[in-house]
């Protein structure tokens, strides 16, 4: 199989219906296209060890797309750690009137996303290289998001540690996880003042594999 085929659009629809998320085929073109570019992009910048056509969909894809149950329209919303894009660029692809920032370290890889950003016409979408520390202590960026995403990059602490000054009052963090979180978690809530936390379970449509969705209130 070859991205920028029917057959690839097809079980792209088909793995997006079985979890639920109608694909548009204005988003279906999209994200087609950013996938294509994200593997060619790997072939210089290392963006991800996932390349096989199929297997983006679901790892990079579906995964990207599933926090999009639990997200407003209009939301506002920082990726951080967002590597190539994800799961910023798709989340955006699907609800166009999302307000979504991408922040990685990687100079490389945010020139990747703010390149995507102006090919696919993503307006209210930005990319900044700097790492979230730095960011939160610009005045600018403390306590305006709806929405602070992670996917399965830092630990559930740090995520809350480094997350929680960039969301207003009624904000929600959302990290990304695959099965093996709970030692995390409960380092976590041992010491955490927040308890509002909801696991949300699910599998990808194909392999089976486990992921969860850990949506936080700090």
């Amino acid at each position: 199989m070859r991205i920028k085929t029917a057959e690839w659009r097809d079980l792209l629809r088909r793995q997006a219906a079985a979890c639920d998320i109608g694909l548009t085929d204005k988003a279906v073109a999209l994200l087609e296209t950013f996938a294509s570019e994200l593997v060619a992009w790997n072939q210089k910048v290392n963006l991800t060890a996932i390349i096989d056509p199929a297997e983006v969909i679901e790892k990079h894809l579906i995964d990207s797309l599933m926090p999009s149950h639990h997200l407003m329209e209009d939301a506002s919303i920082l990726d951080i750690g967002t590597g190539g894009g994800l799961p910023g660029i798709p989340l955006k692809i699907h609800m166009p009137s999302l307000r979504v920032t991408m922040i990685d370290g990687s100079r490389k890889k945010i020139s990747f996303v703010s390149y995507m950003i102006r090919q696919l016409g993503l307006f209210s979408a930005q990319a900044r290289q700097v790492r979230a520390e730095e960011l939160a202590e610009m005045a600018l960026y403390q306590q305006v998001f709806d929405v602070v995403i992670c996917r399965a990059v830092t630990s559930i602490e740090q995520f809350v540690t480094i997350g929680a000054p960039f969301l207003h009052k009624d904000g929600i963090m959302i990290a990304m996880k695959g099965p093996e979180f709970m030692g995390e978690l409960d380092e976590f809530t041992a010491g955490a003042v927040t308890k509002d936390i909801r696991i949300i379970p699910y599998r990808l449509p194909v392999s089976d594999a486990a992921r969860t969705l850990l949506l936080i209130r700090p």
